[in-house]
């Protein structure tokens, strides 16, 4: 009686394991696109820490002056929106993420490579009515 619960249970080990073999290539597009939302989320909080950091420089007036373009997305990470405005000059946009409407902005000014000023816009969550 023993042996042949043992033989049933390896043939429901054995059947499965060719299952799982069969539905393996769904499985592993499952697996990444999981480990992909984690990945993502982790940038998330990183680019939101970042702006964060940018926000309290500008509060606290210890963000240095004629910063290169490269020390700033050293230290604040990439900007959202990169706009060029003509052959050498470019503004950057920085703002939490995931928040399009509401948030505070920062815009870097740049000519060749140099940030010639910027602009803190806070968020006012003001109604606008008539």
């Amino acid at each position: 009686m023993k042996k042949q619960i043992y033989l049933i249970l390896i043939g429901i080990f054995l059947l499965s394991g060719c299952s799982l073999i069969k539905n393996k290539g769904p499985l592993l597009t499952l697996k990444s696109i999981g480990d992909s939302q984690r990945q993502i989320g982790k940038y998330i909080e990183k680019q939101k820490g970042l702006f964060t950091l940018l926000v309290d420089d500008i509060k606290n007036d210890e963000l240095p002056k004629n910063l290169t373009e490269a020390q700033i997305t050293s230290r604040y990470g990439a900007p959202v929106v990169v706009t060029e405005l003509d052959r050498t000059k470019r503004r950057l946009l920085y703002r939490y993420p995931k928040k399009y409407y509401t948030s505070d902005r920062v815009y870097f000014y740049i000519d060749d490579g140099i940030m010639t000023r910027w602009e803190y816009i806070p968020y006012k969550n003001e109604l606008v009515s008539n």
